[in-house]
Order: C-alpha cells, then sequence, then structure tokens
C-alpha cells in the first residue's frame, strides 16, 4: 500500500500544479540506478528513488521501479510525498500530471492530508483507500472501490460530481447515520466526520445525520433527508427535480445560487412557489424544480432562504 502525504507548504487548497511546473520539467545530471530528479525552469523538483533506474540518450526512463516520489517547490520544500510504492519507471517518469497523478493514486493506497484546507484527489482507480483528511476545511473527491474516509477536524466536503467522467455509472446513496455512502461506481465507502456531499449528475439518495450539513445534488433527481441538525439544501440552474423529505421550516436553510440562471432569482419575491398534494413546490425552470414535502407555501418565508451567485 502506498503512501500517499500532502504537506503543509502546499498551502490551503493548493495543487500539485501550482507547486511544479510540469511544462518545463527536465532530467539533472547526476542519475544514478536508484535516485532521479526532474527539475522545472522555477526550482521545482519531483525526486524518485527505487531501484534498477536506467535512461537513453534522450533522458527516458528505461527501467527501475521508483518505491519514494518527493514532489519540491520552488523554495524547495517538499508538498507532497509517496512512499512505500512499486511503480514503473516508464510508466510515471515525465509523464503529464494527469498521468502522473492518477498512476501513483491507482491501487490501494493511504492517502493523509494536513491540518490546512486541502485538496484530496485520489483518482478514478478501483483500489480500496483509505483517506484521512486530518484538521482544516477539506475536498475530498470520490472514486472507485470500497474506501474508508475520515474527514477529520474541520468542515469537510466529499464530492461525486465528476464521477460520470471518470467511470460512474450510478447515483450515489448517503446514509450519515450509518456513516456509509455507496458510491458512483457500486462499491461502498466508509464514512466519519462528512458534514458536506456533493452528488452526481444522475440520481441520488442522501440521509443526512443529526447534526448541521450541506447537501448539493449536483443534478438529476435527487431525494434528500436532511436529518435532526440544520441542513442548507444548494439548489441552482440545472440542478434537476429534487425532493427535499424533511425541510424544517425556520430550522434548515435553501441556498439558491442564481449565478447560472438565464433569469436571476435573488430574492423570496422572485420565487414561483406553488403547493400541491401537500407539498410545497419551488420551480425554476421546467427542468428544475424543488419539491419541500409536506410544507406549505404560506409556510415559508425568506427566512428560510439564502441567495447568492455561486
Amino acid at each position: 500500500m502506498a503512501k500517499i502525504a500532502i504537506k503543509a507548504a502546499m498551502g490551503s487548497y493548493g495543487l500539485i500544479q501550482t507547486a511544479i511546473n510540469f511544462d518545463s520539467l527536465g532530467l539533472e545530471k547526476g542519475e544514478t540506478t536508484s535516485q532521479a530528479v526532474l527539475s522545472d525552469a522555477f526550482g521545482g523538483s519531483i525526486t524518485f528513488k527505487g531501484t534498477g533506474f536506467s535512461f537513453n540518450k534522450s533522458g527516458d526512463a528505461t527501467a527501475g521501479t521508483a518505491t519514494t516520489i518527493e514532489f519540491r517547490n520552488y523554495d524547495g520544500d517538499l508538498v507532497l510525498s509517496v512512499t512505500n510504492g512499486s511503480f514503473a519507471m516508464k510508466s510515471i517518469f515525465g509523464a503529464d500530471v494527469g498521468t502522473l497523478l492518477g498512476k501513483l493514486q491507482a491501487g490501494k493506497d493511504l492517502i493523509v492530508g494536513t491540518d490546512l484546507e486541502d485538496i484530496l484527489v485520489y483518482g478514478a482507480n478501483p483500489g480500496n483507500d483509505t483517506i484521512r483528511a486530518m484538521g482544516g476545511d477539506d475536498y475530498i473527491i470520490g472514486s472507485a472501490g470500497n474506501n474508508i474516509i475520515d474527514g477529520g477536524d474541520g468542515i469537510d466536503t466529499l464530492k461525486f460530481e465528476e464521477a460520470l467522467l471518470d467511470g460512474g455509472t450510478m447515483g450515489i446513496i448517503v446514509d450519515n447515520v450509518k456513516g456509509t455512502v455507496r458510491n458512483a461506481w457500486g462499491g461502498t465507502d466508509t464514512i466519519t466526520s462528512i458534514e458536506t456531499f456533493f452528488g452526481t449528475t444522475m440520481k441520488d439518495v442522501f440521509k443526512g445525520g443529526a447534526g448541521a450539513e450541506e447537501f448539493d445534488g449536483s443534478g438529476g433527481a435527487d431525494k434528500i433527508t436532511g436529518g435532526k441538525g440544520a441542513d442548507t439544501f444548494d439548489f441552482f440552474a440545472y440542478s434537476g427535480k429534487d425532493t427535499i423529505t424533511d425541510f424544517g421550516v425556520g430550522k434548515d436553510i435553501i441556498h439558491l445560487v442564481y449565478g447560472q440562471m438565464e433569469t436571476q432569482i435573488d430574492s423570496f419575491d422572485d420565487l414561483s412557489i406553488a403547493y400541491r398534494n401537500g407539498n410545497a413546490i419551488i420551480t425554476l425552470d421546467a427542468d428544475t424544480v424543488l419539491t419541500l414535502n409536506g410544507v406549505s407555501k404560506s409556510e415559508l418565508s425568506a427566512a428560510d432562504f439564502d441567495f447568492g451567485f455561486f
């Protein structure tokens, strides 16, 4: 199991692409059979350590296995480390950033964040990963496999918005009472300390726990049960036809994002709200409808909504 550790020098919401200029990477002289360094034009570098390294005259790796990879920014600070791995040098050395990160995160991994705000992307892979986000308000990108995900301290987000692009075939089923997610690839994730959920563009089901949570269906006909806490439900153009089963008037909030709407709706008076079959129906357009089960139109007020551009 490879261990992938983000370091504090990465900075809040930092990405490896901002620490290292991949377009200018080149092989430093002095490579050996156990170590090679790619450096960029600004002082950033990637150090590969392992066994059996060999290179041709063009600087391409022809053999060897990397077990440790260290990423350093232009100040020489370690921003990301990969240890206990086994990676064919021919497939990763000199690869573009997307290919490299995909190869490093494929399989069964331990991914560890920092006490800052991290973005943890653990790849579109079938490995059964363990993710420890640690402190800070982190973003964790969902993927295939039966994963163990611990958000740690802070307000942490689990996102499946791009699951379809990464080979996902189904909507997610979140049960934050039991601490499980049936993910978009059919695997079962075990989750701890996740406070915000972004679904897929398919039909998702969310069941919140006792705490305050935030839910964003991200498209599709989603069913959301917030639970006992004071919850926030995001709704925007292209959200689809969603249903909130337990909206608590005066307790929960609908965060209505108007930045993508053709017709700006930025106040309670702009809303089109109907009452049918015992439910309040909020319509933004023919394809974007939010149903609040068991809520009457007259119960709702501006206090139940938060309007924002994003």
